[in-house]
């Protein structure tokens, strides 16, 4: 069952989490949110519909399957770094091959790497698949509107 106080807990760290996040990217690339405050409402569907489906297999896989697998063999943070890395990797053969290696891919790869931390903790925090889900769609459907 969902853990209700974890989730709310959850909401405010996801919160947080969002506003840090966007802080640095103004912060480092000049990076704001004006794009999305400015977008028509079918611009914010059509980018709901691209980024709604992949998140959702990503949060299946892996903090749904492999998170749990590997804390049955051992301490959920080891567990949530292993994942960590493995969402992080996963990320890496679309990039490469799209832009070849660059600088930017290990930045981006680190902030993916929180990404993917928070959302494990998030889940166990929850006990619950969809407060990662939301996250993550939220997070992917945000990110595609800084600029």
């Amino acid at each position: 069952p969902i853990n209700w106080r974890g989730l709310g807990i959850g909401l405010a760290v996801s919160v947080l989490y969002f506003v840090v996040v966007f802080a640095v990217e103004k912060f480092y690339s000049n990076r704001t949110l004006t794009p999305l405050l400015h977008a028509s409402a079918s611009a914010w569907l059509v980018t709901l519909a691209q980024v709604f489906f992949s998140p959702i297999s990503e949060e299946i896989f892996f903090r749904g399957f492999v998170l749990p697998q590997l804390m049955d063999r051992m301490s959920f943070w080891k567990a949530n770094m292993i994942q960590a890395i493995l969402f992080t990797a996963t990320h890496w053969p679309n990039w490469i091959w799209v832009n070849s290696f660059q600088a930017w891919i290990i930045v981006t790869s680190i902030s993916i790497f929180i990404l993917a931390l928070f959302l494990g903790w998030l889940l166990r925090r929850t006990n619950s698949i969809w407060p990662p889900i939301v996250v993550h769609v939220v997070n992917n459907f945000l990110t595609s509107f800084a600029r």
